[in-house]
């Protein structure tokens, strides 16, 4: 009996705890300085970082859970009713329907976004969940993954077939890093600086077939620069008549039509057309429109073993090639030829351009890995950290997975295409989107 009354006592001692106004004022303390920091990482980092980070976490659900139980036993102690507290037992119910409400739309509720499209009625609502879907590009058919919504970066482990899910990044940055090649001396990847008294940019061009983030062609302004294996540089410096190189992909050399005999054609509308027979085929070419071979309704004929060059196309407009660590462009009516120094500047013709090397590379190539980076936000959006990255391994391999970089691979004799995206679910109703008005302040403009 004396157990009973204990347990009793130790019971009504927590009601009383629960329900008073000590507890009451902890609680408000800790809600506030929560806010408190819940509006600094918003205004720092950005809404979603601070939904993931507090807002949508345990702790603030647990907050507001303490928050119920002390307005629950608040009111449970001042009962039966009494007439000078109907206006205390009114507010509190009022806030107890709140904060039930809270916890409804935490665990039922649809938080995302719909796209309306003039005279396009659609139910898709796309929602803060983020997916990784794995396609399956020869039936079409595709299975989806749910990832962390962490605000920090976690650790999946997760296997589909031979495709292994290793970590995800919710925010992330790129940062380039050399990696290894096994590829061929052709395959060489460089790094640049051109600039002038206004400009300074650093570009990397790459001829490796794994540098998927890296071309070997670029543009500033009116130049256009293509990166070509250094091979050919030597080709470019054969006098030729015909102004037009052949490269022979096989066996990495190259020649001039004079140099094999080949004839040089000219079609009823005026362009050069010229023939080339290998092996028993014939690959035919319009050098002045291309370098790819063409089949008889003008297809490109990706697999031929040649590309044809014709310098006299490039000399119009300003087009500089990079061979790695040298270079050849057009002035004054001839084609100038230059080595290239690591580090030493070297002078372009047009607009007071020098261009630098600043790395070069035939064993390994450029590839850019994501890190974690705490999103930045600046006048209400986010310029750092808004990339989400997903590492697999796939044969035992690894990738990145990056927002707005799609990754297609091979396996098992099947090629996979995997993204990364938002979940969506369908709405039980259409939205119309029928008229549209943005009104901005006259003084801010926004």
């Amino acid at each position: 009996m004396a157990l009973g009354q204990d347990k009793a006592f130790s019971w009504h001692k927590i009601e009383q705890f629960l329900g008073s106004l000590k507890f009451a004022v902890i609680l408000i303390v800790v809600f506030s300085i929560t806010m408190t920091v819940g509006t600094f990482l918003e205004s720092y980092h950005g809404t979603e970082y601070a939904n993931r980070m507090l807002y949508k976490s345990w702790f603030f659900i647990l907050l507001q859970f303490f928050f119920f139980l002390c307005i629950f036993f608040s009111a449970l102690l001042r009962l039966p009713p009494k007439k000078g507290l109907y206006g205390f037992y009114t507010i509190h119910s009022g806030l107890i329907v709140i904060l039930c409400g809270s916890f409804i739309t935490y665990y039922a509720g649809i938080d995302g976004n719909v796209t309306l499209y003039p005279s396009t009625p659609t139910r898709d609502l796309q929602i803060n969940q983020d997916i990784l879907v794995i396609r399956n590009d020869d039936d079409n058919t595709e299975i989806t993954y749910e990832l962390p919504y962490n605000s920090t970066p976690s650790q999946i482990n997760k296997e589909y077939k031979n495709i292994k899910l290793i970590k995800f990044f919710p925010f992330s940055e790129d940062q380039t890093q050399w990696k290894l090649s096994n590829g061929s001396p052709l395959q060489h990847s460089t790094e640049y600086r051109i600039k002038n008294d206004f400009v300074s940019q650093d570009f990397i061009l790459s001829l490796h077939t794994e540098a998927f983030d890296f071309s070997a062609n670029s543009r500033l302004g009116p130049l256009s620069i293509h990166y070509l294996p250094n091979a050919i540089y030597e080709c470019f410096q054969k006098v030729s008549q015909s102004k037009i190189i052949i490269w022979e992909s096989s066996n990495a050399t190259c020649f001039t039509p004079e140099e094999r005999n080949i004839p040089i054609l000219t079609t009823k509308s005026g362009k050069r057309f010229m023939a080339i027979r290998s092996f028993g085929k014939i690959y035919k070419y319009l050098p002045d429109m291309t370098a790819m071979a063409l089949s008889d309704d003008f297809q490109s004929f990706v697999s031929s073993p040649y590309r044809v060059m014709s310098l006299a196309s490039f000399e119009k407009e300003p087009h500089l090639f990079l061979f790695g660590k040298s270079m050849a462009y057009y002035e004054n009516d001839k084609w100038v030829y230059h080595q290239l120094s690591d580090q030493k500047e070297n002078t372009l013709p047009w607009m007071g351009f020098q261009l630098q090397v600043l790395k070069h590379s035939d064993e390994r190539y450029p590839s850019r890995v994501p890190y974690y980076q705490k999103p930045i936000q600046q006048d209400g959006s986010v310029v750092k950290g808004e990339q989400k990255a997903v590492m697999i391994s796939v044969d035992g391999k690894t990738y990145w997975v990056k927002t707005n970089t799609p990754l297609s691979v091979m396996s098992e004799g099947k090629r996979l295409t995997l993204g990364l995206s938002k979940k969506t679910v369908k709405l039980p109703f259409e939205l119309h989107l029928e008229r549209f008005k943005m009104d901005k302040d006259p003084g801010t403009n926004k």
